[in-house]
């Protein structure tokens, strides 16, 4: 039997992409998982090393890890693996200043205190003094056009009474967000993926393709998260808020808006981050046959050998002569009844002692790739003189 000469490295089967996570609200750490890198060798790997010491499953604080897998094989031949782990805070929301006002704030013990402070001629839509700061965001009433109740105690179209206060002497318009429905003569709430543009609408537009709202009586319309991304909104909320960020890996996400990523089925996985769909769902090559071996043959005689695997994107299949030239082989795909491609089969018509050596059988997909070896001994009858 003739043994390769090990020279090549090993290869890497899987390698994650870089990762990002986000650490939640009063959290000073999070947990981060991942799938650990493979690797094959045509002879074996004996030892992958880590740097830094991180494992699946452990805890980071905020900052940037660059984190790199080394294996070796016997002969000491390597190949890395290289991604990182990025880990930001998701800092608390901010309230903004309302329409046509802004908003004075002061430390308050541990908290924030904020009052609403209106420009001339306008009052808020809801009567509040003031309001404490969370962290989750706060509703900030806007400040509106007002007029006085009529003296029949009602307000007139368009307006509806102030809310919230101990008197009800004010009759305010609708703020942005909200419209007047003329036949409940109340302010109600743009629905979700609508907006109203000014104060005292009487109606809700539609945002624009790809742009939705965080929620009922929103102003503005924000860009919706993209196919293979996901956020805690749905929405790119931008800075540090809720971000759009790629699916992490063996999850995809095939529409957009979406808070979450669909997990790979049956065990499969990706190639990388923010997979667009199912389909990007796989596994590396396996090779389940290939022979016969040892093959021998007598001179110029067929000779024949196949090889069957299988992977997920189906994968391209090799089948070459390790060293050296051969006579010339004609290569078949074979397919099962449901016409799949299954393997290769390597035919060589007439065989000579050139064909004697080692051949390998290699399938490749972005998964990886899987390789194994035979050997073939043709049988030379030397005439003699």
């Amino acid at each position: 039997m003739i043994k390769p000469t090990d020279v090549e490295a090993p290869l890497v089967s899987y390698c994650p992409s870089n990762i990002y996570s986000l650490i939640p609200n009063k959290e000073a750490s999070t947990v981060v998982n991942w799938t650990a890198p493979t690797f094959t060798d045509n002879v074996g790997v004996v030892s992958v090393d880590v740097f830094p010491l991180y494992s699946p499953g452990d805890t980071f604080q905020p900052g940037s890890v660059s984190m790199t897998y080394t294996a070796k094989d016997a002969e000491n031949n390597k190949k890395e693996c290289k991604f990182s782990i990025t880990v930001r805070r998701q800092e608390c929301r901010q309230p903004s200043d309302p329409d046509n006002g802004y908003l004075s704030c002061s430390n308050f013990g541990n908290q924030k205190f904020c009052s609403i402070n209106c420009n001339k001629s306008k009052k808020t839509f809801k009567f509040m003094f003031g309001f404490i700061v969370s962290c989750e965001g706060n509703e900030v009433p806007d400040c509106v056009n007002y007029t006085s109740l009529s003296p029949g105690g009602s307000c007139s179209t368009g307006y509806v009474p102030q809310s919230g206060g101990f008197v009800q002497d004010t009759c305010v318009k609708c703020p942005r967000g909200m419209y007047y429905n003329n036949s409940s003569s109340t302010c109600e709430k743009c629905p979700v993926g609508f907006i109203s543009t000014a104060e005292g609408s009487f109606k809700c537009e539609a945002c624009p393709s790809m742009k939705s709202t965080e929620g009922e009586g929103s102003k503005i319309c924000i860009e919706q998260c993209g196919v293979g991304k996901f956020s805690q909104t749905g929405l790119d909320l931008l800075g540090s808020l809720s971000p759009c960020i790629p699916c992490p890996l063996d999850t995809y996400q095939d529409m957009v808006g979406q808070k979450s990523c669909q997990q790979c089925p049956n065990g499969t996985r990706t190639h990388s981050i923010e997979s667009k769909s199912s389909d990007d769902c796989g596994y590396a090559p396996v090779i389940t046959q290939f022979g016969p071996s040892p093959t021998n043959a007598a001179q110029n005689k067929k000779v024949q050998f196949e090889c069957y695997g299988n992977g997920k994107p189906l994968p391209t299949f090799y089948i070459e002569k390790v060293e050296g030239f051969g006579s010339l082989a004609t290569r078949q795909y074979i397919y099962d009844e449901d016409k799949n491609l299954i393997g290769l089969r390597y035919i060589i018509t007439a065989a000579t002692g050139d064909d004697t050596g080692a051949y390998r059988c290699r399938l490749v997909n972005p998964f990886g790739e899987d390789t194994q070896y035979l050997t073939v001994t043709v049988q030379v009858d030397y005439i003699t003189g």
